[in-house]
């Protein structure tokens, strides 16, 4: 790869971004993204799989929890998004000591808002699970499972931030091998801990939230080692932990989009399990399932998107427009290529997918209908998932964020209060899928108007960028700046 050469030239793993050819650059970056996510999102399915052998409660307990994670994830995402985003751009324009300052901020970032979300939820789970749906037997599986996982998700959001990181300096392999050691780690120990093997008690819940955690700090002792040691770009000091109020403002300026997706998105969690618990315990386990499934279908979409986010900000940073722009036709072109595969295997196997979750002949039959219905739009997750990247890597965050809320807050919320009172649980389904068409509108329009006004063509094959050759001269006269001055103007 050319970044290995640039290395040896005496350049820097990133110059490839601005070099090497579309196709591999999507190949080398998002490829491992899209591996890395595929696996990171086997951690609730695989438990899940297994979690559906001791019944339909014991999924209604992990939907129960789900929204609780997902509020960490929130942070992890924007704070991750936020973060890569910045440094992209500052190892675009070359400025090297801004991106580790940036580096060390992020990290400090998420652990301290991990602390805080820690402290807030472990003493009020026992009010907030009835909230979200918990009855009866649902409600102390949950809290099982709930309180063990809260109280290590830090390591799993650390493992998150850190994985933009390295990936905004050039380096995805790693973030998708630390992702995949993580899975197999998890894959191997769920049905051990979970229903008993040998000399180990059948811990079920417990054992589905203890593996989980295990997983998540084998990840984290890859990192560790991999910052340790020195195998990263970056060389960090103590002083680059120290938050920095100017910093954190660009790194939430454009991961709040992230950050309000994911919270809107547990907010609707919330709302749709009181919503499908009115039908009953099997319509709750579905939608748990649903959730899980469709989070491992549109994992190589956010792989894709994750990718490309680097290499967007640092071509943006570089001033390769038309580098931009091919970027997003060619990662467009997958992202619909894998919906379309999802919606076929979703319409033609969907008592066969459903299977792997749970025997129960009503979870089955109901089941395959939820699961037609929800992936009808599967098509349109890619160009949401990548155009909301391209908003981020651009520094447009405020676009980000309103596209982000449009789906959950103004699309799929109303929906979900409206479609089950006239078409009873099949109008839960139907909310999915409503709102994904009405949200690819929006990003379609705004998206048009975002690259019009910055003339980025959309194209496979685009003409040489003129203004590529004016990024050294900002480099020069950049580099006269004091090295502790954050320059948090977009390039």
């Amino acid at each position: 790869m050319k970044a290995e050469a640039a290395v040896q030239r005496g350049g820097r793993r990133s110059d490839a971004m601005g070099e090497e050819s579309i196709w591999n650059l999507l190949y080398h970056f998002s490829g491992p993204s899209i591996i890395s996510m595929l696996v990171a999102s086997s951690y609730n399915l695989v438990d899940a799989v297994f979690v559906g052998m001791l019944g339909p409660e014991y999924q209604a307990a992990m939907t129960v929890v789900m929204p609780l994670l997902m509020l960490f994830m929130a942070f992890a995402q924007g704070i991750g998004v936020g973060g890569g985003s910045f440094i992209g751009r500052s190892l675009g324009a070359k400025k090297y000591d801004e991106a580790n300052k940036i580096c060390g901020v992020t990290i400090s970032l998420m652990l301290i808002i991990s602390a805080i979300l820690t402290a807030l939820l472990i003493p009020s789970l026992n009010w907030i699970l009835p909230l979200f749906g918990a009855s009866g037997r649902v409600t102390e599986l949950a809290y099982i499972y709930g309180s063990i996982c809260i109280w290590f998700t830090f390591m799993n959001c650390m493992n998150q931030v850190l994985a933009n990181i390295v990936r905004a300096e050039g380096n995805p392999m790693l973030s998708s091998t630390v992702q995949i050691i993580s899975a197999v780690c998890n894959i191997i120990t769920d049905p051990i801990f979970i229903l008993g093997w040998g000399p180990i008690p059948r811990l079920e819940m417990a054992g589905a939230a203890g593996t989980t955690v295990f997983s998540w700090a084998v990840g984290i002792g890859i990192y560790a080692y991999y910052f340790i040691a020195h195998k990263t770009q970056f060389s960090l000091k103590w002083s680059d932990f120290i938050p920095d109020f100017k910093i954190i403002g660009e790194i939430l300026r454009v991961g709040t989009a992230s950050i309000v997706r994911l919270l809107a998105g547990s907010f609707v969690q919330i709302f749709g399990n009181a919503q499908a618990a009115a039908f009953g315990v099997i319509p709750l386990a579905i939608k748990g399932v649903l959730m899980r499934a469709g989070s491992f279908f549109f994992m190589p979409t956010m792989g894709i998107g994750q990718g490309v986010l680097p290499l967007l900000a640092y071509n943006y940073g570089a001033r390769k427009k038309g580098r931009m722009g091919e970027i997003l036709f060619k990662s467009c072109l997958l992202g619909v290529s894998w919906g379309g595969f999802c919606f076929i295997g979703a319409m033609f196997f969907p008592r066969f997918l459903m299977g792997f979750f749970g025997t129960d002949p009503e979870f089955l039959e109901v089941g395959s209908t939820a699961l037609r219905l929800f992936s009808i739009a599967f098509f349109t997750i890619g160009v949401q998932m990548i155009m909301s990247f391209y908003f981020q890597a651009v520094g447009e965050g405020l676009s980000s964020l309103i596209l982000a809320s449009s789906r959950q807050i103004i699309f799929l919320l109303p929906l979900m209060y409206i479609l089950p009172r006239y078409f009873g649980v099949t109008g839960l389904w139907l909310t999915f899928p409503g709102a994904d068409l009405m949200a690819f509108g929006v990003t379609m329009i705004w998206s048009v108007i975002s690259l019009k006004k910055r003339g980025i063509p959309i194209t496979m094959h685009p003409a040489p960028d003129i203004v590529s050759e004016e990024a050294p001269e900002v480099v020069q006269t950049e580099s006269k700046k004091p090295k502790t001055e954050i320059d948090l103007s977009e390039p």
